[in-house]
């Protein structure tokens, strides 16, 4: 095992199908995950060869389903963890879906910029994940027949993160014409109003977002 691998996906063996998933996702994007059962062969320790494939990684997703922390996991982690403060990598806590939170007895993981899937595809999620692997954001290059709503969220997303909130809020109206029920895109185009000053406008984007989807407890 000699090649670099941009980022090691620690998880726990349940969430499996999930973490696939990712892992696929991540490839469609260009990048190269380290994930156990493609990288250790039938017959080798799993620590073993993790401990090997530690020093070729640029970064780290520490993945927390809803079972929490698996006993392979916590020990990646402290391995991890030691690597980071040594050689200062990204080391990033990934929320699947339903886990909204870092657990509490994860002080480290909490003091650390988390990403959150709502749902697995989730869009925004990849946007942040694969910046927070590469520590730089993700170019888009719009052209509006070619975009998906999602893709617009992530273009708005960008914009604002940068300050220019009239581009996003006029790449999340773009989001919205394609999905109409686009809660999420209602509720950021809240905030990007309200950053402009624009309190009711806010407002009446906070409240769409909750008529589409009631239990939406940031808007």
């Amino acid at each position: 095992m000699s090649q670099q691998f941009d980022v090691f996906l620690a998880h726990n063996s349940v969430d499996k199908p999930q973490v696939r998933v990712i892992a696929k996702k991540l490839r469609e994007r260009g990048l190269k995950p380290w994930l156990d059962e493609e990288q250790i062969p039938p017959g080798m320790s799993f620590q073993d060869e993790i401990q090997k494939a530690i020093p070729l990684i640029k970064s780290a997703a520490i993945i927390i389903g809803t079972k929490g922390l698996g006993t392979w996991q916590v020990m990646e982690l402290r391995s991890l963890i030691t690597k980071f403060v040594n050689q200062k990598i990204p080391v990033i806590p990934v929320l699947l879906p339903g886990v909204n939170n870092i657990p509490s007895d994860l002080l480290f993981l909490q003091e650390l910029n988390w990403v959150k899937f709502e749902q697995i595809d989730d869009a925004t999620a990849f946007y942040r994940l694969q910046w927070g692997i590469t520590q730089v954001k993700p170019e888009l290059h719009p052209k509006t027949v070619q975009l998906t709503a999602e893709e617009w969220l992530n273009s708005a997303y960008n914009k604002g993160e940068s300050g220019d909130y009239q581009g996003a809020i006029a790449d999340y109206n773009q989001a919205i014409k394609i999905k109409p029920d686009y809660a999420d895109a209602y509720n950021n185009r809240g905030i990007a109003k309200s950053d402009l000053g624009d309190k009711q406008g806010a407002i009446a984007d906070y409240n769409q977002a909750i008529k589409i989807k009631p239990d939406y407890a940031a808007a």
